[in-house]
């Protein structure tokens, strides 16, 4: 039987670097935060969450219709890790594992997402994410085991970077040959890259 995968993805920043709602920028027609969840949707994802914080209003208009759990996060402007707590707090109790997607990376595939998933059923780890080169990325697989530790450790904008560094010997990393899959969209500059990438490659 197939596990039961979470997909958390992280929507609710401000987007302070890039002056304004970064996930409401289009590409190709489509906003950045609907691309991210469409990748979600399309893979073994057995559910697929959404956390909403700055501008959840716009960003609920947009996701209208199609089939994912919103949450809002009131803490959204304490750092990350607050949405990060809301969205496992939002997961199916039977979940086996959630995948925590960050809504700027336009460049993560349905694929990618798939192919983490074997590979996190295949290692029998605790953590599984892709690495290009020697960077680690996102988005990064989790066993449900590990949502107490998450929830009594979390604050501010550290995510679950001391988590993973604490199972340091229970992560696996699947290594990727396209550094774009990793890569997210911080300024001004990062999206009109991805507007020319997106245009001669995705399009």
């Amino acid at each position: 039987m197939s596990n039961f995968i979470s997909a958390v993805i992280l929507a609710a920043g401000q987007g302070t670097r890039i002056g304004r709602q970064k996930l409401l920028l289009t590409l190709g027609g489509k906003t950045i935060i609907e691309i991210a969840v469409a990748a979600a949707l399309g893979s073994k994802v057995s559910e697929t969450i959404v956390v909403l914080g700055h501008q959840s209003e716009e960003i609920a208009q947009v996701l209208k219709g199609l089939p994912v759990k919103t949450v809002f996060n009131p803490d959204y402007r304490l750092g990350q890790s607050t949405s990060l707590i809301s969205g496992i707090k939002a997961i199916n109790p039977k979940s086996d594992a959630f995948l925590v997607v960050l809504g700027d990376q336009p460049f993560v595939t349905s694929l990618l997402i798939d192919q983490l998933i074997d590979f996190y059923e295949r290692s029998l780890c605790l953590i599984a994410r892709p690495q290009f080169q020697e960077i680690p990325g996102h988005p990064v697989l989790f066993n449900t085991s590990l949502i107490p530790e998450l929830l009594n450790n979390l604050k501010g904008d550290i995510g679950a970077r001391e988590i993973i560094a604490r199972h340091q010997d229970k992560v696996s990393l699947m290594r990727i040959k396209n550094e774009s899959a990793s890569k997210d969209i911080d300024t001004y500059g990062d999206y009109q890259t991805a507007k020319e990438y997106y245009s001669k490659t995705l399009k």
